[in-house]
């Protein structure tokens, strides 16, 4: 069992298998609570977040979320056998985003550097954010 799973079991909560949309494909796990859901998967003590996602009505704002996503990849960073959490950051070549998401794309990307974390280009010219 990878250690994040096992943090969560440890919790009582049970990452439940994510799959490629309707294939057999499994991607990781996901874990959800009143306020966002993630899917996860650890390889080679790295974590990839493969999505992170929050409740549209997220009664404590958008500055509490960003906050929480934080403590948690510094949590996930203090797990035995974890040595990176990684996520990708997306762009108008995997989604046409509208003038305002990609600004709020650049700020938060802005936040995660100034917290820590570096980018990295990938082989396939992906972007991904690094702590």
């Amino acid at each position: 069992m990878d250690p994040i799973t096992k943090y969560y079991e440890d919790k009582g909560i049970t990452p439940v298998t994510a799959y490629f949309g309707q294939s057999n494909y499994e991607v990781g796990k996901t874990v959800s609570n009143d306020e966002w859901t993630m899917t996860y998967r650890v390889e080679n003590n790295e974590v990839i977040i493969c999505e992170f996602e929050t409740f549209e009505k997220t009664p404590k704002g958008m500055k509490s979320i960003v906050s929480t996503y934080l403590n948690l990849i510094k949590m996930f960073k203090t797990l035995p056998g974890i040595n990176r959490v990684k996520g990708m950051v997306q762009s108008d070549l995997c989604l046409p985003w509208q003038d305002q998401e990609k600004k709020q794309l650049e700020l938060l990307k802005k936040i995660y550097i100034k917290n820590g974390a570096v980018e990295e280009m990938d082989e396939d010219g992906d972007t991904w954010i690094v702590y």
